[in-house]
């Protein structure tokens, strides 16, 4: 899916046209809105990005997830190399390696808590500025409904757009 960003100064114009979006066949699983006046967005019944996606945790768990696949192919590696599997057994070498991708998979996604989300930090200087952020996900085949929607909202300008997948690499 894409993802465009929309800005606008006024909470209450985002709220609208997040509607107006829904009216027309948006999920609205698929608009969220960021900004730091918190009251206002409940006030407005605006959709609010959740906070597991505010942080980082996933982007993080998923880069976790990969070191600890590699970690617990090498522990299975030498386990079989050096034949201490026949003496454990194969369930728990594979029990082993299951448990260590797991550790490794928590503890990234405990880090990535701590941080902010790597697509969203670039938004904030705009939301220090008392603007709100709004992010709608689209497939390719509505991707022209929504910049007719928009055209109609010249208050809420484009800022950005990008996938809404997250990458483990970047």
């Amino acid at each position: 899916m894409l993802r465009y960003y929309y800005c606008s100064d006024s909470l209450r114009d985002i709220e609208r046209v997040e509607r107006e979006l829904e009216h027309d066949g948006f999920p609205r699983r698929h608009i969220h809105v960021l900004s730091h006046n918190e009251p206002e967005m409940d006030r407005l019944h605006v959709h609010s990005v959740p906070s597991l996606l505010r942080s980082d945790s996933v982007h993080w768990a998923e880069r976790g997830a990969l070191v600890g696949l590699l970690v617990s192919a090498a522990v299975v590696a030498f386990l079989v190399l050096s034949g201490a599997h026949q003496a454990i057994g194969l369930p728990a070498v594979l029990l082993l390696a299951a448990l260590v991708l797991g550790i490794f998979t928590w503890e990234a996604g405990l880090i990535g808590m701590q941080r902010k989300n790597y697509k969203l930090e670039q938004f904030e200087p705009i939301l220090e500025k008392g603007q709100h952020v709004m992010l709608v996900d689209v497939d390719e085949s509505e991707v022209y409904s929504l910049a007719k929607h928009m055209e109609a909202h010249p208050e809420v300008s484009c800022i950005g757009r990008g996938s809404s997948l997250i990458n483990p690499f970047a």
